[in-house]
């Protein structure tokens, strides 16, 4: 898998979780049933679930759905539906992420750290050591599109030198963090 969509969710109902999701899921519209996708548990455990994808237009729909819950109770992952929204209709820069409880009620707003990111591996400590390289406060500092082309980023008035070969302009392509409502 060379590029993901990562998704860590910093508020409840799955604090500390790590959800990776293919990039070919999100980059067409239309839908894809039944697919696999994994997921970092805190501490150090590798889980999967199971979910429909939904893209249009801005967002992308993972629909964790009663059709699916003999395959991710036991692995105790929540019914539901993750919202990514993006910047674009390429669905390239996530924005923001929503999370839905079950088949009723309204999309509420989640604290999450989500980017694109390249040659992401299933490796937990892969998992693990580029989230220490692509921290809450890195990903404020190097906002791409921010800076110049020689690698210098804005963020609040000051300018942060961010080398090309550095983990965190070599994995995180369009980082975002979402703080939530």
């Amino acid at each position: 898998m060379s590029r993901s969509l990562k998704v860590r969710w910093l508020s409840d109902p799955c604090k500390g979780e790590i959800d990776r999701v293919p990039i070919e899921w999100i980059e067409n519209e239309g839908s894809i049933q039944g697919v696999i996708h994994d997921v970092f548990l805190p501490p150090r455990t590798r889980s999967d679930a199971k979910c429909d994808v939904i893209c249009e237009g801005r967002r992308a729909d993972l629909i964790y759905g009663d059709d699916y819950k003999g395959y991710n109770n036991p692995r105790k992952m929540l019914l539901g539906t993750m919202r990514i929204r993006f910047t674009d209709i390429d669905r390239m820069n996530p924005r923001e992420m929503e999370w839905k409880s079950g088949n009723s009620g309204s999309f509420s707003k989640c604290k999450a750290e989500t980017c694109v990111v390249e040659n992401l591996t299933g490796d937990i400590d892969d998992i693990l050591d580029k989230h220490l390289s692509t921290s809450r406060r890195q990903l404020i500092e190097a906002r791409v599109g921010q800076g110049n082309s020689e690698g210098d980023w804005k963020s609040n008035g000051k300018v942060y030198a961010l080398s090309p070969e550095s983990p965190l302009a070599q994995r995180c392509v369009h980082p975002t963090l979402n703080h939530g409502v």
